[in-house]
């Protein structure tokens, strides 16, 4: 199987000239940018069995789907 870092293969390409695109796969540091949790909450939801982290030899990912996953598993909604 072929995996691909960075992008979506269905989302367009974009130029170095800062264009955001949309990854698949985030890096620890990017999963807590756009999460807003610690990175200690990211490892120990992980820990718990909560989060899945992918390998990329050395490389630890967490993928987005996975990500979005366990933020609408977690997440509690306050009444207005």
């Amino acid at each position: 199987m072929l995996v691909c870092l960075g992008m979506i293969a269905d989302e367009p390409a974009t130029s170095r000239m800062g264009a955001e695109t949309m990854k698949r796969f985030f890096k620890i540091s990017e999963a807590v940018e756009y999460c807003g949790l610690s990175r200690s909450s990211l490892y120990d939801a992980h820990k718990r069995g909560d989060l899945e982290f992918t390998k990329f030899g050395s490389a630890t990912r967490i993928e987005k789907s996975d990500l979005d996953g366990f933020l609408d598993r977690t997440a509690t909604k306050a009444a207005a």
